[in-house]
């Protein structure tokens, strides 16, 4: 499945403005296979490494991580709580509802562990 197509897939329901976010395969942090961002703007967007498309059954767990992470700040930002992209107990609760409702094992797209690639 193309990645937009399986992003928009996994994103409804989550309350995000999904239309709105950019997703794509770039340039992420070392040894990280993906990353959520939250510009200042409001903008989002998510990030994976190119060579996750080599593991295509680890497409889904990250993309699942990484809208956890917007939809943990979007929550932070309701609050009026500052935003970071810890992995803690709020991310990891939103983590693990997203996981469950899209037929993943939580333990696969909730982890904090570097890549094996």
């Amino acid at each position: 499945m193309e990645l937009i197509t399986l992003f928009m897939t996994l994103c409804l329901n989550t309350g995000l403005p999904c239309d709105d976010i950019k997703v794509s395969y770039g340039s992420t942090p070392k040894n990280a296979e993906g990353v959520a961002e939250l510009y200042s703007s409001g903008r989002m967007e998510i990030r994976l490494r190119p060579s996750i498309k080599l593991k295509s059954s680890q497409i889904k767990p990250a993309l699942l991580h990484e809208i956890s992470h917007l939809v943990t700040f979007q929550d932070l930002l309701l609050k009026g709580k500052t935003v970071n992209g810890d992995h803690n107990k709020r991310w990891l609760t939103h983590c693990k509802k997203l996981a469950l409702d899209n037929d993943v094992a939580p333990r696969f797209a909730c982890r904090n562990e570097k890549p094996a690639f």
